[in-house]
């Protein structure tokens, strides 16, 4: 989005700001119905898919670069064996439990080494977490009734690996691997930081949603096997990226009620998006540009995965 682009829109959504009113749940069905007609693509996962093991690094850098400018998306497949995937999962998951542990139900900790915290008890803001001189580990909300109700953030995992090396291999594939070269090639965004995110149980997870307008994309690591919906996929519709006109007529629309979680949230039935169903060692980059969202979880299913943004 340009300068004048941006302009517009802010302008526009202050007016609409104006005279808010509730949203009823004929507007809500309306939302959808509109949002579902803007918004229809190929939801096949092969259209958006490349095997690292059938072509050659320079081909799969090739393709997967078109595919993430064209469709927003790429699946990179057996891009790290399953079972190496699943191992680093398995003890990854034993220190998150360890730290949530240490939590317990208070509002934060801090060691020499890490802050945990519930919601943003002490440091609040995705820049600031980011930027905080040791690795950030919060759960964003306690309740499960509440939207992303026990999830689980690391910030920094670069830093968290300071103090637990056994996962630099696995930090290094996303960091300075395949997946570099193939945003680097698409975009001049920079590489920023990296999370892990487990989900366990979460049963409301937000909207699908647009992260931001601006130019910025993330890579998605599963560390756990994702089998079915009930496992939480990450979710993405592909070519909402470049739909600039659909997604103001959305953020639009939601400016005009005052009981919308976000503005930027896209009310989109989930079938209308790509579910990312595949093994542990599988990895999505998207561009956060795109509407995407995790899929809400059954009881007894969790989701582990490491998360690198790329942005300016």
């Amino acid at each position: 989005m340009n300068w004048l682009e941006k302009r517009v829109y802010k302008v526009r959504r202050r007016l609409a700001e104006k005279n808010q009113i509730p949203i009823t749940e004929e507007l809500w069905k309306d939302l959808y119905k509109k949002n579902s007609e803007w918004f229809k693509v190929d939801l096949n996962p092969d259209s958006y898919s490349v095997d690292v093991l059938v072509q050659n690094e320079e081909q799969t850098i090739a393709k997967a670069s078109r595919l993430l400018r064209e469709k927003g998306l790429v699946i990179l497949k057996n891009i790290v064996p399953n079972e190496k995937a699943l191992t680093i999962g398995k003890n990854l998951k034993e220190d998150i439990l360890k730290l949530l542990a240490e939590l317990g139900n208070q509002p934060f900790v801090e060691t020499e080494h890490i802050l945990l915290q519930m919601g943003n008890s002490k440091i609040d803001g995705y820049r600031a977490l980011a930027a905080y001189s040791k690795p950030v580990a919060t759960v964003r909300r306690k309740g499960k009734d509440e939207i992303d109700g026990g999830m689980f953030d690391l910030f920094g995992f670069d830093k968290f690996i300071e103090s637990h090396p056994a996962y630099q291999e696995i930090y290094s594939i996303q960091k300075r691997g395949l997946v570099n070269k193939i945003v680097q090639k698409t975009s001049d965004v920079k590489q920023r930081q990296m999370n892990v995110y487990y989900n366990n149980e979460v049963l409301k997870t937000r909207h699908l949603h647009v992260d931001s307008v601006d130019e910025s994309y993330k890579s998605f690591l599963y560390l756990t096997d994702v089998n079915t919906l009930d496992d939480g996929p990450y979710m993405f519709v592909p070519e909402s990226h470049n739909r600039r006109k659909e997604l103001f007529k959305s953020f639009m629309a939601n400016a005009r009620y005052n009981n919308i979680y976000n503005i930027q949230d896209i009310y989109l039935p989930y079938d209308k998006a790509l579910p990312l169903i595949a093994p542990a060692g599988t990895i999505a980059i998207s561009n956060q540009k795109g509407i995407h969202g995790g899929h809400p979880q059954k009881p007894n299913h969790e989701r582990l995965l490491m998360v690198d943004s790329y942005y300016n």
